[in-house]
């Protein structure tokens, strides 16, 4: 039987990162690093039109909650990229990390706290992806349906670049709540795979002592005691590669 693969738990969060560009790669080619620059062109543009119309309502109380309310929960974004780019080798090691063997030496039967963990998350990832397509089309429609130019605001008239304006926040948006989400994904999964290789762990010290029972000749008892103390060993190790 084949263990469950822990990369399965990012799949799609991997496949929506590599859409914007934000997944990290040690050697991407030129179509790649257009892809990411164009997902930093849209975060920081988008933040741009925020921040103009912060400054444009600095004296408007009642607009300005508004707006900074929006800019905020932006704002937290963008520090969130910066944090996970600045981190991007860090990262990758985790995952390279669990490749580890000491992380699939478990018996076959307990191989289902992995599988569920794997499945809950792909599940949730699943639903989040739909979620943001429908959160989506919800931008693109309500300005249209509320009378305003733009999804996001913006203080100043574009006049026949309203559109142009229009196009780049809905691609901005679409980047921005990809990424966003993406991210939290990843991380989600990250406790997810923890959790499992927890149950895993706690599992597999309550089974130490079965080959103990009913054990009555020291000769034999003293083998199992051996046996017992490796398998402690070994679940010390894995304890500790689940620390790190």
């Amino acid at each position: 039987m084949v263990k469950s693969d822990s990369a399965d738990a990012f799949k799609v969060q991997y496949n929506m990162l590599v859409i914007t560009g934000m997944w990290p790669k040690k050697n991407p080619n030129i179509i790649y690093r257009i892809r990411t620059t164009i997902s930093w062109i849209c975060a920081i543009g988008l933040f741009g039109c925020l921040l103009t119309q912060f400054i444009y309502d600095i004296k408007d109380f009642m607009k300005l909650s508004v707006t900074l309310y929006i800019l905020v929960c932006y704002m937290g974004f963008i520090l969130k990229l910066l944090v996970f780019i600045n981190h991007r080798e860090e990262f990758l090691n985790i995952l390279n990390f669990l490749k580890n063997p000491i992380f699939i030496s478990y018996p076959e039967d307990l191989d289902y706290y992995m599988t569920k963990s794997i499945k809950q998350s792909v599940l949730v990832a699943r639903t989040v992806q739909i979620a943001t397509a429908a959160g989506l089309v919800v931008y693109a429609v309500y300005p249209i349906l509320d009378k305003k130019p733009l999804p996001f605001p913006f203080p100043y008239e574009l006049g026949k670049y309203t559109l142009l304006m229009f196009c780049f926040q809905m691609v901005a948006e679409a980047f921005s709540a990809v990424n966003n989400l993406s991210l939290d994904l990843v991380f989600t999964s990250l406790m997810g795979i923890v959790a499992a290789q927890l149950d895993i762990l706690a599992e597999m010290i309550m089974r130490l002592k079965e080959d103990d029972s009913m054990v009555e000749r020291s000769v034999i008892s003293n083998r199992v005691d051996e046996s017992i103390n490796k398998k402690l060993k070994d679940c010390v190790k894995h304890h500790l590669a689940i620390i790190k």
